[in-house]
């Protein structure tokens, strides 16, 4: 069984025409979220490389100096060659690229608050009269608002957003919620 799925005209007779965007989406649990390609495969990467990186130095080059850089800021202490050896608490220091990784160790992923939810993003990339349609806003109390689409709704809101110019595509392979 795929886990991709491109969605297109019923009939076949009808031509395809020139698609305003991509959108991409998967099943997580009994809804469905929906993306851009572009935003699923940066969750994705991110996601896997918490789940499978098992060095620091791995887990660092695969999210990349920026965005390991924004995650980590306020995490490590990094010394200064002026500093004192008795004032460098050890224990704040940056790990070792050979360190073992664990994903306990990523802010916010073991609360869910990272890599980002995407539920919360839907209405950049899904156009407001279909989310209208049909997804609900939920709230956490945590986290805020989010689009809830029931996963019954599938056949129905991909037509929707064929109408309204976009190409959809399901993308269970890719990780991203």
């Amino acid at each position: 069984m795929s886990n991709q799925h491109s969605y297109g005209p019923a009939d076949p007779k009808q031509p395809r025409t020139v698609r305003k965007r991509r959108l991409v989406f998967r099943v997580a649990g009994r809804t469905l979220i929906f993306t851009s390609i572009d935003r699923a495969i940066e969750i994705d990467r991110l996601q896997r490389a918490i789940e499978t990186s098992v060095t620091w130095g791995e887990f660092r080059q695969r999210i990349g100096r920026r965005e390991y850089a924004a995650l980590f800021r306020d995490c490590f202490y990094i010394p200064h060659p002026d500093d004192a050896p008795e004032d460098i608490n050890e224990a704040a220091l940056e790990p070792d690229d050979r360190a073992p990784f664990t994903s306990d160790a990523v802010p916010g992923f073991c609360d869910g608050d990272y890599p980002p939810w995407l539920a919360q993003e839907m209405h950049r990339h899904v156009p407001r009269e279909i989310l209208d349609q049909f997804a609900t806003q939920g709230s956490s109390l945590i986290n805020g608002p989010f689009w809830e689409i029931d996963i019954k709704h599938k056949d129905a809101i991909v037509k929707a957003l064929w109408r309204a110019g976009f190409a959809v595509e399901e993308r269970n392979d890719l990780l991203f919620w």
